[in-house]
C-alpha cells in the first residue's frame, strides 16, 4: 500500500496519519467528478452543500493501514460521483469553527451567509479566499479555531 510505504518513508507514526483527506478527481472537459471525503467536511456543488460529519469519530485511513486497500474503498459511503458541476468546493471541518476571537462587539453573521462568502460567491480576484477571510476577521471578528482548507473550482 502507498499510504504505508509514505509511512514507512517519513517515519510516521500511525497518529500522525490521522487526517482528514478529501480528494476530488475532475475531468473539466466532462464536467465529471469522483469526490470521497475521509473524516468531517463540507462538500459544495453549484451552490448545494453536503456536510460530512462523523461526530468527531473519523474513520480514517490510518486505521486500515493493515487491510486490503479496495475492500475498504468499496466500503466507503463518503463517495460521491457527479455527473455534471459548474462549480465544486470542498473545505475541511474547520469551515464549521468561526468564532469571535477577541471580546469586541461585531455584527453578527449567519453560518450560511459565512459559508456563501467562501465556498459559493464567485472570485473576482487570484487571492479571493485570503480576502474574504480577512473580511470576515475584519467585519464580524471572526476566525476559524481549527484547520481550514478550502479548495474551489469553477469550469
Amino acid at each position: 500500500c502507498e499510504v504505508r510505504k509514505v509511512q514507512n518513508d517519513l517515519q510516521l507514526t500511525s497518529d500522525e496519519l490521522l487526517s482528514t483527506l478529501l480528494l476530488a478527481i475532475v475531468d473539466t472537459r466532462s464536467q465529471q467528478a469522483e469526490v470521497i471525503v475521509v473524516g468531517d467536511g463540507l462538500l459544495v456543488v453549484d451552490g448545494n452543500a453536503t456536510a460530512f460529519d462523523q461526530d468527531d469519530r473519523p474513520d480514517y485511513m490510518a486505521y486500515h493501514l493493515n487491510e486490503d486497500f479496495l475492500a475498504w474503498f468499496q466500503g466507503q459511503s463518503q463517495y460521491l460521483q457527479l455527473a455534471t458541476f459548474e462549480s465544486l468546493s470542498i473545505a475541511t471541518d474547520g469551515i464549521f469553527t468561526f468564532q469571535a476571537f477577541e471580546n469586541v462587539d461585531y455584527p453578527p453573521i449567519e453560518s450560511a451567509e459565512l459559508m456563501a462568502m467562501l465556498l459559493i460567491d464567485q472570485p473576482d480576484h487570484p487571492h479571493f479566499l485570503h480576502r474574504q477571510l480577512i473580511a470576515i476577521e475584519q467585519k464580524w471578528g471572526l476566525k476559524p479555531f481549527d484547520d481550514l482548507a478550502i479548495i474551489r473550482l469553477m469550469v
